[in-house]
C-alpha cells in the first residue's frame, strides 16, 4: 500500500511541478499534463485547447489523484487488516495544493458559467427542481461530475453514512464547505418557469452522469413528479427522441425504446400501489393477460429483437400453460393454437444460445400448476394441490394398463416436462441447431447425474427418456430435422466420454473414499441378501449377468450415438471431421479388451470409420481413373459402402467384394482386379480389423482376404501381417494379453498359415521375413502357451511347404525343440495307466486359453511334430542328395535320441509318448541313412 501511495503522490507532483522553463501559463499547464499522461500511460492534450479547457483538464486529473490517495489512506484500521500507510507533511501540502486546483480551476469557473444560464430575477425559493440545461448542458454535466466526485470523497456511503476520517476529508470540510454547498444548491434548485420538457431533459442529464446515490434518488423522485404532469409523457418522448423524431418512434433505436419502457414501468416511490401483487383481483387474469399478449405480438412489427425480448423471460411459463391446455379437453381450441403459434414464432426467431437456455430452463423447472374451468378461465394452482409424482403409480393403474393397449409414451410418473410432449414441441419448431445443442446438454447432464453418489432418480429418468424420445423422433433421416446432421458438438461429446477420466489421478483420496463407501454398501447389501430369501423370478438371479457401471453405460451410449451419427451423415469421415481420428484411436482398446457387449460395437464403429475414410478418399481421387478401370472403382466404392452397413451379412458381402478385387484368381472371371497400390493401406486395415470380429463368417473372409493380398502384392503386405502377429510381446506387457487379443493374434496366424501354404517353392523368397520373428515368439517363455504353440505350427507349415527354404534355420530350430522337451517336460509319477485310459486330467488351453504354463501337452506335441517333420525331410535329402549330412550333427542326433526316448517313457500324455516314440524311430532311419545302411 505504501508503494501505491508513493506512485499516486508522484503522479500528482507532475501537475504542480514548479521547474518549468516557460512563463506562459497555458504552455506550463500543457507541459505538466503531458508529463502526467506519460506516467499514467493514457490521455492527451493539444495546443489547440483553450486555457480554460486546459485548467479544467488539470483540475479533473487533480481530483483523480486525490481519489486514489483517499482510497489508500481512508481505510480505518480494523482487526486482521494492515495499518493504512502514513503520509508526510510535504505530501500533505501537495494534496492541499491539488484540492485548491480542483476548486479554483474546476468548481468555481463552472459554477460561474452555469449561473449565467438562469433567467434574471428568479428566486431560489420554491419547490425542488433541476436547472435548465438547454443553454449549456456540457457545462452543467461537468459541474455535476466535479460536485459528485467531491461529495463522494466526503460521503462514500451516502449522506446518512459515516464520514471517513482522513486528511483529505478534513481539508475539504474545513476549507471548501462553502464551495460545495454553493454548487449543490445550484444543482438542486431551478426556477419554476422551466417547462416539463426542459426539466425532464435536465433530469436525464443528471442521471446519465452517474451521480451519487442520494442525488440519483432525488432525480428519480423529481422525474416521477414530472411524468404525472399533463404533458409529462409527451415531454418524456420529446426529451428522448427529439421534437422531429417523436412521431417516428417505430424507426428509433431499440436502446431508446428500452429506456422509455423502463421509465414508464417504474412506479413513483411517493405513490402507494393501488392493489396487492400480480395475483390482485384488480389486475388482469391469466386469460386476459394471455389474450393481450397474443394481440400485442400479432399486431406488432415482426421484429426478432422485440419478440425475443418480450417472450424469452416468460417462455417457460407459456410452455407450461400450453402443456396443460393440450391435456384439458375444455380448452378453447383457438386460444390454445394461438398460444402454440406464439411459442413457435418465438422459437423460430430466437438465437441458438438463447433458445437452448430457455428450453433447458423448461427441463430444469418444476411444473407451474394451472387450472382451466369449464368456461375456459385460467388460474394458477398452489404447489400443495399438485399430486406427488410417484403417487400416480398404483396397483390399480397397472391393472388398467394390462387390460388395454398401453402407450409407451405415456408419462406414468408425471415427469415434467413430459418427454413425449416436449420432444414433439422441438420437432414442431424445426430448429435443428437448437435441438442438437440441447441434445448434447442432455447427454452431459445425464452423464453427470449418473456418476453422482446422491442423485434424484426421477431427474435421471427424465433426462434418459427425453434423450430416447429425441433419438426416436428427431433422427428421421431428413436433413432439415435430423439432430445428428450437425454432428460437431456430438462428436466432441463422444470423444470426451471415450477419453480416460483424470479424476482418479487428480483426486486419489476422494476416489478411494468413494470406493470404500461403495464396498461398504455392497457388503451391507450382501448381508441383507443372505438373510432374505431370493425370488426365483428375479432378473438379478440370472447366471452370468454382468453389472454395468455408469461409466461403461455412458461409453456404450456414446458408441451407439457415434454409429447413429455416421449412419445419418454419409459423407462424414476423418477427412471432413478430424476429431474422428482421435475417436478411432480411443476405440482401439475397447475393440480389443472391451466387454462382450462393447467390443463388437467398437469394432463396427472402427470398421465404418475406416471404410468411410477410404470411400471418401477414393471419390476424391476418382479423377485419376481412366475409362477402362471405372468398373473397378465402382465395385471398390460399393464394397466400402457395404462395409458401413449396420447389418452384419451386408458387411460380410462387402469383405467378399474386396477379396474378389484383390485376389489373383477370382471365383468370378468377369470380376476386374484392383491394381492401384494407393488403396492397399486402407484395404489392409479393413481386413486386419475384421480379423478381430467375433463373427466367424466375417473373420474367415478377412483371413482369406489377407492371404489374397499377400498372393497379389507380396512382401509389404506380408511384413504387415507378421508385425501384427509378433510385435508387442517383449517385456512384461505380454503377460497381460486378454483372451480377445490372443484370439486376434492366432487368427492372424491362421492367415499366415494360408499364405505359407500358397507360397510353395516361392517360400524361399519370403522365409527371412517369416522365420526370425516367429522363432522369436517361441523363445519368450512368459507369453501365453497357445501363442507359442501357434508359432511352432507356423514353422511346421514352412517346413512342410518347402524344406529347402528352411535349411539355414534347421539346426537352430531343432535345438530349440529339444530345449522345450527337456526344460518344459513334467516328470511323471508312477504311471500305472494303460494307453487306453487316456491322459491325466489337468489344465488345458480350452478352459484357460491365456495361461502361460508350458507344462501342458499341446506345446510338447507341436515341438515333437516339428522335429518329426525335420527328421523326415533330412532323411529324404540324404537319400536324394548329399545335403542331409550337413544339416543335423551327430551331437544333436545323440541328444535327440536320448530326449525322445525319455519322453516316450515318462511323459504323462499318451499322445506325446506315441509321437515321441515315432520321432525316435525316425531318428533311427535318419542315422541309417547317414551311415549308408539301406
Amino acid at each position: 500500500m505504501q508503494s501505491e501511495l508513493s506512485v499516486a503522490i508522484s503522479d500528482g507532483a507532475c501537475l504542480i511541478d514548479t521547474n518549468d522553463s516557460v512563463s506562459d501559463l497555458k504552455s506550463v499547464l500543457i507541459g505538466r499534463l503531458c508529463r502526467y499522461y506519460t506516467r499514467r500511460g493514457s490521455g492527451s492534450v493539444t495546443d489547440t485547447m483553450s486555457l480554460e479547457d486546459v485548467q479544467i483538464a488539470t483540475a479533473r486529473e487533480a481530483i483523480s489523484v486525490i481519489e486514489r490517495v483517499q482510497k489508500i489512506i481512508g481505510v480505518e484500521e480494523s482487526p486482521g487488516q494492515d495499518q493504512p500507510p502514513l503520509i508526510g507533511t510535504r505530501d500533505l501540502a501537495q494534496l492541499h495544493i491539488l484540492l485548491s486546483i480542483v476548486f479554483k480551476w474546476g468548481l468555481d469557473p463552472l459554477y460561474a458559467k452555469v449561473v449565467l444560464t438562469w433567467p434574471e430575477g428568479v428566486s431560489l425559493q420554491g419547490k425542488a427542481r433541476i436547472i435548465d440545461l438547454a443553454a449549456s448542458s456540457e457545462d452543467y454535466a461537468t459541474l455535476s461530475s466535479f460536485t459528485s466526485s467531491i461529495l463522494h470523497l466526503v460521503f462514500p456511503d451516502g449522506v446518512r453514512g459515516r464520514i471517513p476520517q482522513s486528511h483529505i476529508t478534513t481539508a475539504i470540510l474545513e476549507r471548501h464547505t462553502l464551495d460545495i454547498l454553493k454548487s449543490s444548491i445550484m444543482l438542486g434548485w431551478i426556477p419554476k418557469s422551466l417547462s416539463t420538457v426542459q426539466t425532464i431533459t435536465a433530469l436525464g442529464g443528471v442521471l446519465s452522469s452517474n451521480p451519487p446515490q442520494f442525488v440519483r434518488k432525488q432525480c428519480v423522485l423529481s422525474l416521477g413528479q414530472q411524468l404525472l404532469r399533463p404533458q409529462g409523457i409527451r415531454g418524456l418522448f420529446i426529451a428522448v427522441f427529439g421534437e422531429e423524431d417523436a412521431a417516428a418512434v417505430d424507426y428509433s433505436p431499440i436502446e431508446k425504446l428500452e429506456h422509455v419502457a423502463r421509465v414508464l414501468m417504474s412506479a413513483p416511490s411517493f405513490i402507494a400501489p393501488e392493489g396487492g401483487s400480480s395475483h390482485s383481483s384488480d389486475g388482469p387474469s391469466p386469460s386476459e393477460a394471455l389474450s393481450t399478449l397474443i394481440t400485442l405480438v400479432s399486431n406488432a412489427d415482426p421484429s426478432p429483437t422485440l419478440i425475443s425480448t418480450l417472450l424469452s423471460p416468460i417462455a417457460s411459463t407459456l410452455y407450461s400453460l400450453l402443456y396443460h391446455m393440450d391435456h384439458v379437453k375444455t380448452t378453447d381450441p383457438s386460444l390454445r393454437e394461438s398460444l402454440r403459434g406464439l411459442l413457435i414464432t418465438w422459437a423460430k426467431i430466437v438465437t441458438t444460445s438463447d433458445g437452448v437456455t430457455v428450453l433447458w430452463s423448461i427441463i430444469e423447472s418444476e411444473d407451474t400448476g394451472w387450472k382451466i374451468d369449464l368456461e375456459g378461465q385460467i388460474t394458477k394452482t398452489n404447489a400443495s394441490e399438485k399430486p406427488a409424482k410417484l403417487s400416480l403409480m398404483t396397483p390399480q393403474d397397472l391393472e388398467i394398463h394390462e387390460n388395454e393397449d398401453f402407450d409407451l409414451d405415456t408419462n406414468i410418473l408425471g415427469l415434467y416436462p413430459d418427454p413425449s410432449h416436449f420432444v414433439q414441441f422441438l420437432k414442431t419448431i424445426d430448429r435443428t441447431d437448437i435441438s442438437s445443442d440441447l441434445f448434447v446438454q442432455l447427454l452431459e447432464a445425464y452423464r453427470d447425474h449418473k456418476t453422482k453418489e446422491e442423485k434424484d432418480p426421477t431427474r435421471v429418468l427424465l433426462y434418459l427418456q427425453t434423450i430416447m424420445q429425441m433419438q426416436a423422433r428427431l433422427t428421421d433421416g431428413k436433413s432439415s430435422r435430423n439432430i445428428l446432421c450437425k454432428p460437431a458438438h456430438l462428436l466432441f461429446f463422444v470423444k470426451h466420454i471415450l477419453e480416460p477420466q483424470k479424476s482418479s489421478s487428480e483426486y486419489p483420496g476422494r476416489n478411494k473414499q468413494r470406493r470404500m463407501k461403495q464396498f461398504e454398501r455392497f457388503q451391507l447389501d450382501s448381508d441383507i441378501e443372505d438373510e432374505t430369501p431370493k425370488q426365483s423370478d428375479s432378473d438379478d438371479d440370472t447366471p452370468g449377468a454382468q453389472i454395468i457401471s455408469p461409466d461403461e453405460e455412458m461409453v456404450e451410449t456414446s458408441v451407439h450415438l457415434l454409429l447413429s451419427i455416421l449412419e445419418a451423415n454419409k459423407d462424414l469421415s476423418a477427412r471432413t471431421a478430424p476429431v474422428l481420428n482421435d475417436i478411432f484411436s480411443l476405440l482401439e482398446p475397447i475393440a480389443r479388451e472391451g466387454s462382450e457387449t462393447m467390443r463388437p460395437l467398437a469394432q463396427e464403429a472402427r470398421m465404418v470409420m475406416t471404410s468411410r475414410l477410404a470411400y471418401t478418399s477414393s471419390r476424391c481421387d476418382s479423377g485419376s481413373y481412366d475409362q477402362d478401370k471405372e468398373n473397378v472403382h465402382e465395385i471398390y466404392q460399393k464394397a466400402l459402402k457395404l462395409l458401413q452397413d449396420p447389418i452384419l451379412p451386408v458387411r460380410a458381402h462387402g469383405l467378399l467384394l474386396l477379396r474378389e478385387l484383390i485376389s489373383p484368381v477370382s471365383m468370378n472371371p468377369k470380376t476386374p482386379k484392383l491394381d492401384n497400390p494407393a488403396f492397399l493401406p486402407a484395404i489392409l486395415s479393413i481386413f486386419l480389423q475384421s480379423v478381430h470380429d467375433d463373427d466367424s463368417y466375417i473373420f474367415l473372409n478377412a483371413v482369406q482376404g489377407l492371404a489374397a493380398m499377400v498372393d497379389r502384392f507380396g512382401k509389404e503386405v506380408l511384413k504387415g501381417l507378421v508385425k501384427e502377429y509378433s510385435d508387442g510381446l517383449a517385456g512384461l506387457g505380454a503377460t497381460n494379453l486378454t483372451q480377445h487379443e490372443l484370439g486376434a493374434r492366432t487368427r492372424v496366424g491362421e492367415a499366415l498359415a494360408v499364405v505359407i501354404r500358397r507360397f510353395g517353392e516361392a517360400l524361399g523368397n519370403y522365409v527371412d521375413i517369416l522365420v526370425p520373428p516367429i522363432f522369436n515368439i517361441l523363445r519368450i517363455h512368459h507369453i501365453p502357451t497357445a501363442l507359442r504353440t501357434s508359432s511352432i505350427s507356423l514353422l511346421a507349415d514352412c517346413q512342410t511347404t518347402y524344406p529347402l527354404a528352411m535349411l539355414p534355420y534347421a539346426e537352430d530350430l531343432a535345438e530349440a525343440m529339444l530345449d522345450i522337451l527337456q526344460i518344459e517336460i513334467m516328470p511323471a509319477e508312477a504311471d500305472t495307466s494303460s494307453p487306453e485310459d487316456g491322459a491325466k486330467q489337468g489344465p488345458n488351453l480350452d478352459s484357460e486359453p491365456t495361461m502361460s504354463s508350458s507344462k501342458i501337452p499341446p506345446l510338447r506335441r507341436a515341438a515333437i511334430h516339428f522335429l518329426s517333420l525335420l527328421i523326415r525331410d533330412t532323411t529324404k535329402q540324404i537319400y536324394n542328395t548329399s545335403l542331409g549330412q550337413s544339416i543335423l550333427s551327430d551331437t544333436f542326433i545323440k541328444r535327440a535320441k536320448t530326449t525322445l526316448g525319455y519322453v516316450a517313457y515318462t511323459d504323462e500324455d499318451n499322445i506325446v509318448r506315441v509321437m515321441a516314440r515315432e520321432a525316435g524311430e525316425g531318428l533311427v532311419e535318419l542315422n541309417n541313412a547317414i551311415m549308408g545302411v539301406f
